[in-house]
This record gives structure tokens, C-alpha cells and sequence, in this order.
């Protein structure tokens, strides 16, 4: 879309394609493209896909016209890092929507953890091992704002967002990274134990932020809501 388009001289096209993350990823896209729909009269196709490298080759190849990709997963794709340097998944253009919601995300400890800030980690804390959705570059941030290595630390594997909040609700797990909103993350908060997130505040410690974006420029550091 050309920016220097009025409103009155945009024209939405026939069809919109989706492809969207399977469960909370459709709902989102549903709820906001009924609206969409409804203003435009545009037909909206949403299709369910639980991998995100696929979701990101596939609107690389132009098999959809959008997607939702965090940081860490963008990220990944625009320096073919990972799963992602490969021929027909490796780095496209892009161009940020933002049709939706806005929140934080972070990383969690049980409620009981002595962890509170990113200084308390030490070597030997079990952080949960990231690569299986491909944002292992915002833990590795994390052990640089604490001042450690990836040598330091005892990785914890998980193979998905439920198994990643139980190893550290059961505590097998010292900390993860997690969103608030999903599912799991409500699963957490019932448990007795509860959870709590660490504080990353910036502006009481800018040396350790700025060791973090050095790792993963793309992150923004704010208050958790």
C-alpha cells in the first residue's frame, strides 16, 4: 500500500488470505477480520497452522498475504537463522500490520522462586530451552543482561507451551519465557504456587538492557500489565 494513498483513493481488494497459529492464533484473526469483513464486504480466508517457519515461507512465497510473526521468529527469518535458512524459507521483505491487541510478554518464575530480576540468575539456573518455536535469541538476551553464558546455565528441554510451564511449575524448570495471555500462563496462575515475572526494568538497570538488545535488537522493554 502506497502511504501516500488517501482514504478515499485505498480500494481493499476481492479476498484477504490468513494463514494463522493454530487455537489462539485463529481467534484473533477471526475477531478482528469479522469487523474487517463486515466495513468491507471482503472475503477473508483464515487457515490454521501451528509452525510458524511455515506460516512465514508460506507469505514469502505468496501463498497468503499475512501472518502473525513475534520478534523472535521475524527476526530468525530476516537473518536465515535456524529453521529458517533454507531456499524457500529464508528472508522476504516485510511490512508490519497491527490489526489487533497489544501485550507484553516476559519471563516467568514460579511464586515461590528466589528470582526476581535478571541479576538473580547465577550459574546453574535451569532455563527452559526455546529452540522448539524458534525464540531462543530472547533467552539467550536475558543471559546477557544477567552477565551469563550459555555455558552457565542447565537447559531444560520442553517441546511445547504446556510442557514448558509444567517443568517449571513442578520445578524442574528455574524460569521461561512466556506470554500472559495465553493458555498455559492461565494454567499457571491457578496453581498454588502461582507465578511471578521477572522485572526487566530498563531504566534501573541499563547496562544489563543494553547487553540484551545487543543479543536481540528487535525487543522493546515496558511495563507488565
Amino acid at each position: 500500500m502506497n502511504s501516500n494513498l488517501s482514504q478515499q483513493e485505498w480500494h481493499w481488494p476481492a479476498e484477504l488470505s490468513i494463514v494463522a497459529g493454530s487455537g489462539v492464533g485463529v481467534t484473533v484473526a477471526k475477531t478482528w477480520t469479522q469487523i474487517l469483513t463486515a466495513e468491507t464486504g471482503m472475503k477473508v480466508t483464515i487457515a490454521p497452522e501451528s509452525a510458524t517457519v511455515n506460516r512465514l515461507k508460506w507469505v514469502g512465497l505468496g501463498l497468503f498475504h499475512l501472518t502473525a510473526g513475534g520478534t523472535g521468529n521475524t527476526g530468525q527469518m530476516l537473518e536465515a537463522e535456524g529453521p529458517y535458512a533454507s531456499r524457500d524459507g529464508g528472508p522476504f521483505p516485510v511490512r508490519a500490520v497491527w490489526p489487533q491487541s497489544t501485550s507484553a510478554s516476559g519471563f516467568f518464575v514460579r511464586g515461590d522462586s528466589r528470582l526476581k530480576t535478571p541479576r538473580d540468575l547465577s550459574p546453574g539456573t535451569r532455563v527452559v530451552d526455546m529452540t522448539y518455536v524458534g525464540s531462543q535469541k530472547i533467552v539467550d538476551g536475558l543471559l546477557a543482561w544477567a552477565g551469563l553464558t550459555r555455558d552457565d546455565v542447565v537447559w531444560v528441554p520442553a517441546g511445547n507451551a504446556e510442557e514448558k510451564t509444567a517443568v517449571v511449575m513442578e520445578g524442574r524448570a528455574d524460569v521461561a519465557f512466556g506470554t500472559p495471555t495465553s493458555k498455559s500462563m492461565y494454567q499457571a496462575e491457578k496453581d498454588p504456587n502461582g507465578i511471578r515475572w521477572l522485572s526487566l526494568n530498563s531504566e534501573e538497570d541499563p547496562e544489563g538492557a543494553r547487553r540484551f538488545l545487543e543479543i536481540d535488537p528487535l525487543i522493546g522493554f515496558t511495563p507488565m500489565v
